[in-house]
């Protein structure tokens, strides 16, 4: 991440870290709701008296309600943070190519700016929203998943942790480096499309009176053909992250079970605790799910932050002395100096 983007993030930092503490405090809630549930239809079927599961059910409850309370806390800060990210983001650019223009933007087609000014813009708001905020909520969980298990089946840890970090770190990686080059060839076409779009429009006209509009219409077609093709390949990466996503969810569950059916077996594990273990190990893997997505977002904020990047940094065609000279004010004379309007002639000096 460049330095001007985390420069955008630094007023927002705290806002960061109350969407990054409520989406863990979401998934937590998930958790211990699905570890109390495997808890409690283990021990209601051995027929205990109800008043020993009063508890459980409680907590059953209580966890149910702080899910949705701090999912939608969680929505709120992040969707606050967004905004205000994109507020100060038009800010900080329109101070910067106020000076290139109109000199300056030569070089840029009008509708590419437009495209760097909206689409551009519109999707840096992901970038530290589902960026950043998901990988944190993601390490956070996979300590409190340790928490849970360590103490009933430690040797369950590793068999969850390794599918975990697949999921949480190599498919991300992954999916990345595939997407960065649709990403980046989106982007781009993003901009030709406005571009296209703009001097066809304002071109009309003379592209009618040339007998150019199936040129032109071709052109159109090529990059809406370049852009479906660029977001069939980001979305077959998305498709494909979230099914690896679920495959290693299952592989995890799996493993634990597989580790810890023998430690009930041979005494070492209470049987009324291995449901508990299972759905625990299923509920971590809800906050590494967004994050194959969320990597191939990042890779498209990026994208987008290259293309304004390279707009910003273009030089201004006139450059502010850094010491200017005082104005010197002076007297303006005029004398025997006339002026007529005349509207069916042209003016002419008088001789």
């Amino acid at each position: 991440m460049t330095s001007w983007l985390r420069g955008l993030l630094v007023p927002l930092r705290r806002r960061l870290g109350v969407s990054v503490l409520l989406g863990a405090l979401t998934v937590a809630s998930s958790l211990a709701m699905l570890a109390t549930s495997g808890f409690l239809i283990s021990k209601a079927a051995l027929r205990p008296p109800v008043l020993d599961l009063a508890v459980a059910i409680v907590l059953v409850r209580a966890f149910g309600l702080t899910r949705g309370l701090f999912r939608y806390g969680e929505r709120l800060v992040s969707h606050d943070l967004a905004l205000r990210l994109l507020s100060g983001l038009r800010s900080w650019l329109y101070t910067r190519l106020e000076p290139l223009a109109p000199a300056g933007l030569d070089a840029f087609r009008s509708g590419d700016v437009l495209a760097r000014l909206v689409s551009d813009v519109e999707a840096l708001q992901d970038l530290f929203v589902r960026g950043l905020a998901p990988p944190m909520v993601a390490a956070i969980v996979l300590g409190l998943a340790v928490g849970v298990l360590w103490p009933l089946a430690p040797a369950a840890v590793a068999t969850l942790a390794v599918p975990y970090v697949l999921a949480g770190a190599g498919l991300p990686w992954l999916l990345r480096r595939l997407a960065r080059r649709p990403a980046s060839a989106r982007a781009e076409l993003d901009g030709d499309l406005e571009a296209v779009l703009v001097e066809l429009l304002q071109g009309a006209p003379d592209i009618a009176a040339f007998g150019r509009e199936q040129a032109w219409l071709g052109r159109l077609q090529a990059v809406d053909a370049g852009l479906a093709s660029s977001g069939r390949r980001l979305a077959s990466l998305a498709g494909l992250g979230e099914g690896s996503g679920i495959a290693l969810t299952g592989v995890a569950t799996a493993g634990v079970l597989l580790v810890a059916v023998p430690l009930v077996q041979v005494g070492t594990l209470d049987g009324v605790w291995l449901a508990t273990v299972a759905l625990a190990a299923m509920a971590a893997f809800e906050a590494v799910q967004p994050l194959p997505v969320a990597f191939e977002r990042l890779a498209r904020s990026l994208a987008s932050a290259a293309r304004l990047r390279e707009l910003t940094d273009a030089a201004p065609p006139l450059q502010d002395p850094s010491k200017p000279r005082s104005a010197q004010l002076g007297v303006l004379a005029l004398e025997g100096a006339w002026l007529r309007y005349t509207p069916t002639a042209p003016w002419r000096s008088p001789a």
